[in-house]
């Protein structure tokens, strides 16, 4: 189950940094290599809800259907992960391997409760943590404009006041959603879009 998030925050960067294209990336490889093995790939892309499923195949045509799906996806919305999460464990009876693909912006508690109900019924998970260089290392200058991609905020400011807390918080919300993932016995895999896909 390979599960791509395209809510609004995932349009953030330029050109191959952006998180969506690395997502869709990532996701078109992973169906690939399972689909060359003869194992069947579902793929399901959310934003607060499910946008788009298809079911598992093995058949050469699933490669193409879940390209054209990707392909074709615009994103709309803001986050909702836990929920579907759930969902997902309830419909799924088979055990199965799940690929959860997003910047993971929603609240650590829901995630994870999700992630627990997934590993419960017996899933294999991990977790690819996507985020832009910017959201990672906050190197902004001067007098800096924010706008809210998923909600409808401004705010303007000067970075190297804010950037100390930033990190701290960043820093926090990643150890919280790592150790989550661990506790959980979920692979959790920081992804950095400015770095190659190939190591991932």
């Amino acid at each position: 189950h390979i599960l791509v998030d395209a809510s609004r925050s995932m349009l953030y960067g330029d050109g191959d940094s952006n998180k969506l294209e690395y997502a869709k990336l990532l996701a078109a490889t992973l169906a690939y290599v399972i689909i060359h093995q003869r194992d069947s790939a579902s793929l399901g892309i959310f934003d607060a809800g499910w946008r788009f499923r298809l079911p598992a195949s093995s058949q050469p045509g699933q490669m193409q259907t879940i390209l054209q799906a990707l392909e074709s996806n615009q994103p709309q919305e803001k986050t909702g992960i836990g929920p579907l999460l759930h969902q997902l464990a309830q419909q799924a009876r088979r055990r199965g391997l799940v690929f959860l693909i997003s910047d993971c912006f929603e609240e650590v508690g829901s995630l994870l409760d999700g992630l627990r109900h997934l590993r419960f019924q017996g899933h294999e998970v991990t977790v690819f943590h996507v985020l832009h260089p910017d959201e990672l290392g906050f190197p902004f200058e001067g007098m800096t404009k924010f706008d809210g991609l998923e909600e409808k905020q401004h705010v303007l400011t000067r970075p190297h006041l804010i950037r100390p807390a930033y990190l701290r918080a960043l820093r926090t919300y990643l150890d919280e959603l790592r150790l989550g993932c661990e506790a959980n016995r979920c692979d959790y895999q920081l992804l950095d879009t400015s770095r190659p896909l190939g190591g991932v």
